[in-house]
């Protein structure tokens, strides 16, 4: 049930195509929404779906991992529920700042070259592209909501025996009867991540002053290279 996955790796595949295989993301930008419309949509309905938004395919095969999680009684499985709650906000913020440096802000690092040539020639996703970017995001929005109950509703024979381990297979079936809260939780992490996303990226210029000379002590330490430089591992 993971299109939406391939969907991100073909859109991320065009963007990089466009700007002559450059991965770097701080080089994009430059109004890209309205040069490359399709793929931004496509970039949009993945990135919602990643993110677990209701409906989407990636909401049914992230809730039930998360749910299970909080239903399964030994310690493991609780720790997995909040580091899987965690990893919703996070994924909420990236995938939000990779639409943002991608498609709408102003390119300040980027070259001059790899713009003339969107306006010479059309940057958008080539035919053969086109056809597999549209069906996956097709199938990245309603698969999930078509097929949940024959992939992993009850009754269903599906996967026979397969997934279902003593004494653990009777937590399939108290997924269904969870708190509300709890099922609840996973969006309001990922509102809380577009809440604190959008503070950056939208009314940056109200963040505190005190804040941005905290954030430039760390660029200045050798922490920030070290991460930078991707844990020298190269």
């Amino acid at each position: 049930m993971h299109f939406f996955k391939a969907l991100l790796f073909l859109s991320a595949g065009a963007v990089i195509h466009a700007f002559f295989d450059e991965q770097d993301m701080r080089k994009y930008g430059g109004n890209m929404m309205s040069i490359m419309p399709f793929t931004y949509i496509c970039f949009i309905i993945g990135s919602l779906a990643i993110m677990g938004f209701p409906f989407l395919t990636g909401f049914y095969s992230k809730e039930f991992i998360i749910e299970l999680g909080f239903k399964t009684f030994v310690v493991d499985a609780n720790f997995t529920y909040m580091i899987a709650l965690l990893s919703a906000f996070f994924t909420t913020i990236y995938s939000c700042k990779l639409l943002i440096y991608t498609f709408i802000t102003r390119s300040v690092n980027g070259y001059k070259v790899t713009y003339r040539s969107f306006h010479d020639s059309t940057a958008e996703t080539p035919d053969f592209m086109f056809v597999s970017m549209f069906v996956l995001s097709i199938l990245s929005i309603f698969v999930g909501y078509i097929f949940n109950d024959i992939m992993i509703g009850t009754g269903t024979n599906l996967w026979g025996n397969s997934i279902l381990i003593l004494p653990y297979h009777e937590n399939l079936l108290n997924f269904y009867f969870l708190p509300s809260f709890v099922k609840d939780l996973p969006l309001c992490f990922i509102l809380i991540g577009l809440v604190y996303i959008s503070s950056f990226f939208v009314i940056k210029d109200k963040v505190s002053y005190s804040y941005s000379i905290f954030l430039t002590s760390i660029k200045e330490g050798r922490l920030y290279d070290f991460i930078l430089n991707l844990f020298s591992f190269y």
